[in-house]
């Protein structure tokens, strides 16, 4: 990286690469969250195994 970018190219880059590199969590909460609005939940006898 250029030692004479402004703060606030510098700034852009981190949180770009921030959020490139959570990519994935991002995906999981949107699929999740598309998952809660179908209803598609785990079902009883599922959670019941999980205890």
């Amino acid at each position: 990286m250029r030692m004479d970018r402004n703060l606030t190219y510098v700034l852009n880059e981190a949180i770009n690469a921030y959020l490139e590199m959570y990519q994935w969590q991002l995906e999981e909460i949107r699929q999740g969250i598309a998952e809660a609005d179908a209803e598609d939940f785990a079902s009883e006898s599922y959670q019941i195994r999980l205890q």
